[in-house]
């Protein structure tokens, strides 16, 4: 008869050499022990009040996401969700609203300074990120650009530029003498060291 088992051990099964040479399991063992295994695998996923549990963070070596919540997740997996609600390839990034910058955590970063209708400077030190997305702009319901974007950088930081986006024979083109700010709740999120 098997025995109980804990969240540390396994009992095999004893399948005998041949069929029916009476050296392997019964079948009432094999399902006793089948019904431990489950048990066990089953009190671990729920978080059940057994012995055994599902850790509050699954280690990604563990092929978990070693966070505890779906936004920590996405971040330790090097995933986040852009201002488009779409999910991209990328480390850390930074959300540039009309009125302020936040990290992707939610968090205002400081040395923020709106220029002009258009113009926008973050000082700090900053670079595109080596992997992922460079920067992705607001689109409508429709996926058109709702404004275009020139970003540079320098030693202190980088200045961000926003223009109307032009659609000429079939190409989208920002036009560089006019400037539009950052459509109200929306942002340009910049992927950055």
């Amino acid at each position: 008869m098997a025995n109980r088992i804990s969240q540390f051990e396994r009992e095999r099964f004893l399948y005998g050499d041949a069929a029916g040479d009476g050296r392997g399991d019964l079948l009432r063992v094999q399902t006793i022990k089948l019904e431990d295994m489950s048990n066990i695998l089953f009190s671990w996923l729920s978080g059940g009040s057994n012995e055994v549990r599902l850790p509050d963070a699954l280690p990604i070596t563990r092929g978990g996401t070693g966070g505890t919540t779906a936004q920590k997740g996405r971040l330790n997996l090097g995933m986040l969700v852009n201002t488009n609600n779409e999910l991209v390839f990328g480390s850390r990034a930074i959300s540039v609203y009309d009125g302020a910058v936040l990290d992707h955590d939610g968090t205002v970063k400081p040395g923020f300074i709106k220029n002009g209708v258009g113009d926008y400077r973050i000082n700090g030190p900053l670079g595109f990120a080596l992997f992922g997305f460079k920067y992705c702009l607001p689109k409508d319901d429709l996926g058109n650009v709702l404004c275009g974007a020139k970003i540079v950088f320098d030693e202190t930081g980088l200045t961000l530029t926003t223009h109307p986006v032009v659609f000429n024979n079939g190409i989208y083109s920002i036009d560089e003498a006019t400037k539009i700010d950052i459509p109200s709740t929306r942002c340009i999120d910049i992927s950055v060291k």
